[in-house]
């Protein structure tokens, strides 16, 4: 009997001790599984971070991808005054903000358009020209373009030599004490002549090659264009003297300057066409 009154109270002891233990087994259980929903939150939040980090970046690929596709440097193809000033007769120049913007403002955050085209003028290029056969490229009218080929340019390259070794030229140091402009005398010296010969053999060269290079015709297009200018100018300068000073220097270099400046001006704007027209 003493024995089964020591079991209930056990059994008494037991049940009063069960709950204080069961509120700390709860507590227990409650901290594990905030540990285990916070972690799960904080692995949510990263993938999510990863996942728009990811999207963000495809993002930016694409759109250089595209606008890679669309247009290139100027300097690849576009005629230019050899100075740097390019001739964009097939549309632009264009800016890369305002293109990718323009296509893929409802698309993309204006951050991520702006870093694409931050990357698409990490090398430097901020004005671009449209690519041949690309939604932008404005093909020229037939009756508008010139059209020059190379077997023209060949000609008139031809013609102009026959015309420099009939221009008059003036000594070496000639006019040392005035600029040779200002009295009369021919813009070109020996040396003048010797360089636009260079130029024009130079020219022919690479007109007269499969693969002509676009470097070298723009610096022989620069170079001549200089000269063109010179002589041009150089009736203009002899009608700014006074008559007589015209007549003792003589009309005729005038003359033959004017014939050639013009006849070279017109190889110079032939290159030009030419290197527009030079397929890729």
């Amino acid at each position: 009997m003493s024995i089964m009154a020591d079991d209930d109270d056990d059994n008494d002891l037991q049940r009063v001790a069960d709950p204080a233990q069961r509120m700390r087994r709860g507590n227990d259980d409650y901290a594990f599984w905030q540990e285990a929903e916070e972690a799960y939150s904080e692995d949510i939040a990263r993938y999510e971070d990863e996942e728009l980090a990811a999207r963000r970046a495809d993002a930016i690929e694409g759109m250089v991808g595209w606008f890679e596709s669309q247009f290139e440097d100027p300097q690849v193809r576009t005629p230019s005054d050899g100075e740097g000033n390019f001739y964009f007769w097939n549309g632009g120049p264009f800016e890369a903000m305002d293109i990718l913007d323009g296509n893929f403002s409802e698309d993309y955050e204006e951050d991520w358009i702006r870093a694409a085209a931050d990357e698409v003028e990490r090398g430097g290029v901020f004005e671009w020209a449209p690519k041949q056969g690309g939604a932008y490229f404005e093909p020229q009218d037939d009756d508008d373009a010139v059209n020059t080929t190379r077997e023209d340019m060949l000609v008139q390259i031809s013609a102009l030599r026959q015309q420099l070794s009939e221009l008059p030229v003036r000594p070496k140091n000639f006019g040392h004490n005035q600029p040779p402009e200002e009295i009369g005398a021919p813009p070109y010296d020996d040396d003048d002549r010797l360089e636009i010969e260079t130029l024009l053999t130079e020219t022919e060269r690479e007109l007269s090659s499969e693969t002509p290079s676009i470097d070298k015709l723009t610096e022989t297009r620069k170079g001549l264009s200089r000269f063109s200018e010179k002589a041009l100018g150089y009736l203009g300068a002899k009608a700014d003297l006074a008559i007589d000073e015209i007549i003792k220097k003589g009309v005729i270099a005038g003359a033959a300057y004017l014939a050639f400046g013009e006849n070279l001006q017109k190889l110079v704007d032939g290159i030009a066409d030419f290197l527009h027209n030079l397929p890729l």
